[in-house]
């Protein structure tokens, strides 16, 4: 998909994915949403079972993309969350199955007997700009799981400092860390 040296294609992409409007996410409404929020933040007894509950609540079993079916379950949903924390990482579950139906593939990658493909799709929160990037692991046989998020903050090349909050631990099953880098790369491009 995205090579280093490929400024055409880079320029491709950041058109893509500054094309799409971005999804506003927003603190959780309803009395149940603000207490699993409220559980997760404080990490009360139990708060992994109970957010991996919700979010099974929250997602569809799949949704079927271009490029195949993805899945959301249980176990999926277990590792993206045991990668990285921060309310905008649970606030944004809901809102999954959108940023990939509509983001952009900015990145490929074949890692042993999985590949990788990470899709960015831009949302705000709170009057900030974002990217998400949501991470499908396909298995040998095809079939196509949510694996992982990152909620990234980039500023572009106008001087302008950027932050961007990656998971500093990741397991084998997900994508390199770099990925983050990856897609502020490719944002930067001129």
């Amino acid at each position: 998909m995205h090579k280093k040296n490929d400024i055409p294609e880079r320029i491709k992409i950041v058109e893509k994915i500054n094309q799409l409007l971005p999804i506003e996410i927003i603190m959780p409404e309803s009395e149940e949403d603000f207490e699993i929020y409220s559980a997760y933040i404080d990490q009360i007894d139990g708060w992994r079972q109970k957010v991996i509950d919700w979010a099974l609540t929250k997602l569809p079993s799949s949704i079927l993309m271009k490029d195949g079916e993805v899945f959301f379950t249980r176990s999926s949903i277990r590792n993206a969350l045991a990668h990285g924390k921060g309310r905008l990482k649970l606030l944004s579950i809901p809102y999954v199955p959108h940023f990939l139906l509509g983001g952009v593939l900015f990145y490929t990658e074949r890692k042993e007997k999985f590949t990788f493909y990470n899709y960015a799709h831009p949302f705000t929160f709170e009057g900030e700009g974002y990217y998400a990037i949501i991470v499908v692991r396909e298995d040998d046989n095809g079939k196509r799981f949510y694996d992982n998020e990152f909620i990234t903050k980039i500023k572009l090349a106008d001087g302008l400092d950027y932050s961007q909050g990656l998971p500093a631990t990741r397991q084998n099953t997900c994508a390199h860390p770099s990925t983050g880098s990856i897609l502020r790369n490719i944002m930067n491009v001129k």
